[in-house]
């Protein structure tokens, strides 16, 4: 059978799809062909792999500014406030005694 989209399209369609409909749409927009399954199934694979590499960046980078004390800059970071799917919010304070000032 012909697959009725592109492997990317099928691919960039899955984004918005919940995990119990993901199976159903790939079966149907496939169309059977398993060369296009295998390379949506290729294309989700790499995306995962750069997200995986770009949140270490993103850590990394933050460890470093922080440095060995937990500073930012004029900002001493006190606790973490919450995290999700862009990214983790911390509590600091201004930490150099010009005056005393609160940031997420």
């Amino acid at each position: 059978m012909t697959p009725l989209r592109s492997s990317e399209e099928i691919f960039l369609a899955l984004a918005g799809l919940l995990p119990g409909e993901r199976e159903t749409y790939l079966l149907a927009a496939c169309g059977g062909d398993s060369a296009v399954r295998h390379e949506v199934e290729r294309l989700e694979a790499e995306e995962a792999v750069s997200d995986a590499a770009l949140h270490g960046a993103i850590r990394s980078e933050a460890a470093a500014r922080a440095g060995s004390r937990g500073r930012i800059g004029p900002y001493r970071v006190t606790r973490n406030l919450g995290h999700g799917g862009m990214g983790t919010v911390y509590l600091a304070v201004r930490d150099d005694d010009e005056y005393r000032k609160e940031v997420a």
